[in-house]
């Protein structure tokens, strides 16, 4: 699976692009990218929407001034959203699975 090429970022008059990076934001989903530029006014993120958490549709775009960013926090911290997500889902999926199965294979004598 390709990501869609993230829409042409416009520059204003005179913008110097100090820095620009690409980077994959998530272990498995290594296709959606997320492009962050530098420049000597402002810091522009472009990161991909999806559906359904795996799907690429679009781009958003994020701009701030320089004069407006107070504090930069890194580290390799990871999102466990989508795990609770599955976690939540999955619990009671089985719960309903088993008592399915010993309900059914009751009325069929086999316990």
């Amino acid at each position: 699976m390709t990501s869609p090429t993230p829409p042409p970022i416009a520059f204003l008059p005179g913008e110097v692009v100090i820095r620009q990076y690409q980077f994959t934001p998530r272990l498995i989903l290594v296709y959606l990218k997320t492009t962050m530029i530098l420049t000597d006014r402002r810091l522009v993120v472009s990161s991909p929407n999806t559906i359904f958490g795996f799907i690429p549709h679009g781009y958003s775009i994020h701009a701030a001034p320089l004069e407006n960013i107070s504090d930069i926090a890194y580290g390799n911290g990871r999102e466990t959203g989508m795990l609770g997500r599955l976690l939540i889902l999955l619990i009671p999926l089985a719960v309903v699975l088993l008592l399915g199965f010993s309900f059914f294979s009751a009325s069929l004598g086999y316990f």
